[in-house]
Order: C-alpha cells, then structure tokens, then sequence
C-alpha cells in the first residue's frame, strides 16, 4: 500500500499543475501541509468535538456554538508536498484534544447502529471505517480497482475544476478585494482593457482592448456573492472597472448585450436589453485563462472573445471556439 501511494503522490506531483488545485485559506494564501487551521462554515461556528450518545469522552466532531472558531486542527497529507493539494488523501488531526482521547486525535468515520449513519468522530472506536477522510469529502479505502480509476482521472481531469484563479505573482485573485488589469496572455497581442463609444452610443459603454501592448487598460475589480475570500475557476462572478465615466450608470459592472444582427457585445451597464448570466473565470492553458458568459436559460457557456469593427475598435464580444486568453496582473494605482 505504501508503494502504491507513493506513486500516486507522484503522479498527481507530475500531471497536475501544483498551484491551480492547491487549498487555500480565508486571507488567499496556501495551506501548508500539516499545519494547525480553524475549519469554518461560510456562516457560522468552527467545529470542535462534543460527547454523544454513550460517550464518556468527547470523541464526536461537532460544529460548536461555544467557541467562534472552535478548535485547531491540523490538515496533513502523505505525499511530500510543502502545501496542501485539492483532492489528495488528508488527515485530519486535532491539535489540543481531551486527555481522555487517544493519541494522535484524527477524524475517522464511525457506523453507528443504522449502517446508512456514518460519524465523523476520533480514534477510540474499533468499528471505524478503514481510511482517513479525504479532505472534507470522505472517499472509502481505495481497491486495486477504484485506485486504477483515480490514475485515470488524475491523468485527464482539467485543475479548472478544483483552481483557483492566480494572478501573474502566483497570487490568489481577491474576491472583491485588490484591482486587476486583464492583459492578453500574449506580449504581443495587444494591451489592456478600457471603454469605448462604439455604434450611436454618446456615452463609453462598450469593453474594448486598447491596441499598444504598452496600455494596460482600466483597472478591474472581480467579484462573487459567495462569502470567500479568493476567486476559484468556473465561480460566476461580476466583473466591473473601478472607475467609469460620469455619464455612465452606477454601480457598473459588465454585462452582454445582444446587438440587432445578433452580436452578443459585452457593455457595461446602462443597456435595458442585456442577457441575463454570469461571468466566470476558466482555465485556458498553464499560465493563462479565458473568460465565459454563462446565460441563466442556457445549459453551456460561451466565450469571451475579440471582434474588430470597422472603426478599428477591439470589441469585446461573445465568440465561441475563439476565446480572449489572459492573464490577471494585480495594479498598483487605480489609474489607466
């Protein structure tokens, strides 16, 4: 066993991009493996240990509403890696337990009198389920079967499922937090965005790229109405500049506006026809990422892409099959 999960320690080291599925924590940083964490619900208590049923020792895990945070616990995994990875094997260990527990104090799983009631609880039952919990999804020991099935979904599931979004410093993206530029992938292809009048509009509505790989554009801003500190791949966000100009709606933010030829335009705020959906934020390559509009009547998203128009203006439009890849460069001034 301990060959077999050695190599997948060393597969998901080698066909995984390390920083697109690494846990993070509440302030956007990494989760170093093996280190001490309060576990927190997006509202509410931390999760603490309680005695239950016939227990004479606090050996059940329990969300609590006596402490804040509850207690520290510590999130490990066997594989070698200085930071913690999204779905690889984890331990979890609480730091300060009872005297009465047995040592060390990691969550197992416990079946209870009804089969179907599995319990989170720690080491001092004999009836526990045969492997540690995996993150906080609890996935049963592996058979040479189920083990050959995760090698295969290692080797060809996409990070974007699990990612978070970086910046070019390796940095998480801050929800609704630190101001972005959104630069082509590439040098060469063009500069920043930034607002335009485009069509009969006497107001700069329209999201264009600026031509000189020397403008960085407007800074952004990128939001979800989840109450997480980072943005991940694949969450519907919001996307707005900071700044937009007097004659514009406010708050602003972008939306898609389908035009009378059927151009779905991305514009921010002030048309009355916009398509209603959401942003997000996909994985395009290694370094770099695409951005989707996803319609709430629809079941697939589409791509953010680039459309010239006869005036020379670099649209934003909805061009599946040809999608905007960028980067995300974290701005030092609110200015252009």
């Amino acid at each position: 066993m301990k060959t077999t999960l050695l190599a997948l320690c060393l597969v998901f080291a080698f066909i995984t991009p390390v920083k697109a599925g690494v846990v993070v924590d509440t302030d956007g940083d990494f989760i170093i493996n093996g280190g001490p964490y309060y576990i927190l619900p997006a509202v509410g208590s931390g999760v603490g240990l309680a005695a239950t049923g016939n227990e004479t020792c606090p050996l059940s895990v329990v969300q609590t509403s006596e402490r804040a945070n509850g207690l520290l616990t510590a999130l490990s995994s066997p594989c070698f890696f200085y930071f913690l990875p999204t779905d690889l094997n984890a331990e979890f260990t609480v730091v300060a337990p009872p005297k009465c527990t047995t040592k060390p104090a990691k969550w197992r799983v416990v079946i209870g009198k009804d089969v179907a009631k599995q319990q989170v609880k720690l080491y001092g039952y004999r009836d526990t389920l045969n492997n540690p919990s995996s993150s906080l999804l609890y996935t049963p020991r592996a058979t040479k079967t189920t083990m050959l099935a995760l090698f295969l979904l290692l080797a060809f599931a996409s990070s974007a499922t699990a990612g978070v979004v970086l910046d070019t410093n390796g940095d998480a993206v801050d929800n609704n937090g630190a101001a972005y530029y959104i630069l082509p992938d590439i040098f060469a292809k063009g500069g920043g965005l930034a607002l335009a009048s485009t069509g009969n509009e006497t107001c700069p509505l329209t999201v264009v790229q600026l031509p000189s790989e020397v403008q960085n554009g407007l800074p952004l801003r990128i939001s979800s109405p989840l109450r997480i500190a980072i943005i991940k791949t694949d969450m519907s966000v919001d996307i707005s500049f900071i700044a937009v100009p007097l004659c514009a709606s406010t708050p602003s933010k972008w939306t898609v506006v389908e035009g009378e030829e059927g151009t779905k335009s991305v514009k921010i705020t002030g048309y009355g026809n916009t398509l209603k959906g959401w942003f997000r934020i996909q994985n395009y390559s290694r370094l770099a990422y695409k951005i989707v509009f996803c319609p709430t009547d629809a079941d697939s998203c589409e791509d953010v892409g680039i459309s010239t128009d006869d005036d020379g203006n670099r649209r934003l439009v909805i061009s599946n099959g040809n999608p905007f890849a960028v980067v995300f460069v974290k701005a030092t001034s609110l200015e252009a």
